[in-house]
């Protein structure tokens, strides 16, 4: 086991070709002051499902494509292998940015008896969105409380109009540069609290997400929280923000900057356990283990910005380009994609 382990491990990191930020990790994220343990252990279970939505949408083909073929292309080291929580929904609507052409896509989810709607902004995937990631000084805030970070709220506001539309009952989900314009999103959701139904329910969740807002911005969001919650209970509002194991982008901006993230108990994914992080080092990027750093947990030793919710995100995206480079859904694709399967296991 041990040695199918270190196998598969050396496959995937031998074939990355993104940069998955362990480098900023290792120069701007600090320690927590606090080592975490088992008591800090928390389930990963709703985190995955709506990690599954905040991957899927970096696809190069269409996410309602790849859910009307869901059955097929979830088989064994097909593209959609795990991604479980896309077998009973379906897609709404979709929507590109004015800004960066950021792709924002709807879904409805059936779980349980219960419909859920899912927002999934497609984090940092071109040159122009990057080039917003690098517009770090704030600007204003429309709310007149506090600065954000200028280039999320300029590709934030390139979405705003099409999503404000007819939201209800919702969860907000997003990667990396979207996991800030996710909390962007949410800010004005609970700013116009007044104009939804009493019985909306919101939860956001984001992944590797950098520093949004100052100080002042995030009092504020926090203040908006509280008279949600005042309203409709504290189930009404739930927030999980992920940071992982050697990913340097929730170190950025840096606190030096002004900067400082909306979550205050985020959440610390690490050898395949998640931790929750406490208050006082909410600002944190990296941590300590009181029992040790058990690699044997998981497939992702090296963790870093491609590898949440127990998956490798480069290797799917990899897996999706060859659903394009063999035609999909044209006949023979599956014969081409197979293919590409035996010769990517070939070479690695």
């Amino acid at each position: 086991m041990a040695h199918w382990r270190a196998e598969q491990q050396a496959r995937m990191y031998a074939l990355e070709k993104l940069d998955n930020f362990r480098w900023i990790s290792n120069i701007m994220a600090g320690y927590g002051r606090q080592e975490l343990s088992e008591d800090d252990v928390v389930p990963e279970t709703t985190l995955q499902y709506s990690g599954q939505f905040s991957e899927i949408v970096y696809s190069s083909v269409s996410p309602e494509l790849l859910i009307k073929h869901y059955e097929i292309l979830a088989q064994p080291e097909f593209p959609l292998e795990h991604f479980n929580a896309l077998r009973d929904c379906i897609t709404a609507g979709s929507y590109r940015g004015t800004l960066a052409d950021v792709p924002t896509y709807i879904f409805i989810r059936r779980n349980s008896g219960q419909t859920q709607l899912v927002v999934s902004i497609c984090g940092t995937a071109s040159p122009d969105q990057f080039r917003q990631d690098l517009r770090v000084l704030k600007t204003p805030h429309r709310s007149g409380h506090g600065n954000a970070h200028t280039g999320f709220l300029a590709l934030y506001d390139g979405i705003k109009a099409d999503l404000m539309k007819g939201i209800q009952d919702l969860v907000i989900t997003g990667h990396s540069m979207e996991g800030s314009i996710a909390y962007l999103l949410c800010l004005d959701l609970l700013a116009d609290y007044d104009a939804m139904i009493s019985t909306l329910r919101i939860r956001i969740v984001s992944f590797g997400a950098p520093r949004t807002g100052d100080t002042q911005l995030v009092n504020y969001f926090h203040t908006k929280v509280e008279a949600f919650w005042q309203r409709s209970g504290r189930a009404s509002f739930v927030e999980y923000a992920v940071k992982g194991y050697s990913d340097g982008i929730p170190a950025v901006p840096p606190v030096i900057m002004g900067y400082q993230h909306f979550c205050e108990e985020p959440f610390y994914s690490a050898y395949g356990r998640l931790y929750r992080v406490p208050t006082a080092d909410s600002e944190y990027a990296t941590f300590r283990f009181k029992d040790g750093e058990n690699q044997n947990r998981t497939l992702f030793p090296q963790g870093s910005h491609n590898y949440y919710n127990s998956r490798d995100l480069e290797g799917f995206r990899r897996k999706l380009d060859w659903l394009v480079e063999a035609k999909f859904p044209e006949p023979g694709w599956e014969d081409h994609y197979r293919d590409k399967l035996r010769d990517s296991n070939s070479r690695s």
